[in-house]
């Protein structure tokens, strides 16, 4: 290790460096924070309307959520809702709606 040397003769230690590739980890691992601190955070119960309209449009019965929606993120993510009420289809027995 060398030292630098100012002017009036006096050592000066070297200075760390820290390298393009620990800045780059650096920078992914603060996303991949901040990405998980919002998933964390994030309000699901704003999507009980999107996701019954959706589920609805897709099974062609009406749909409503009245309860919380579960999320788990993990490995294998997991949405659950609590009192769902799914309408009869169009073709059932009117007495039954």
């Amino acid at each position: 290790m060398s030292f630098q040397t100012k002017a009036a003769g006096q050592k000066v230690a070297p200075q760390m460096r820290i390298s393009k590739t620990a800045w780059i980890l650096i920078g992914v691992a603060g996303v991949a924070g901040i990405v998980a601190a919002g998933i964390t955070l994030f309000e699901w119960n704003m999507l009980r309307h999107p996701l019954a309209g959706y589920v609805s449009a897709k099974v062609g019965r009406s749909i409503k959520i009245d309860g919380d929606l579960h999320v788990d993120v993990s490995r294998q993510p997991v949405v659950s809702a609590d009192s769902i009420i799914i309408g009869n289809a169009s073709w059932s027995d009117p007495t039954n709606r």
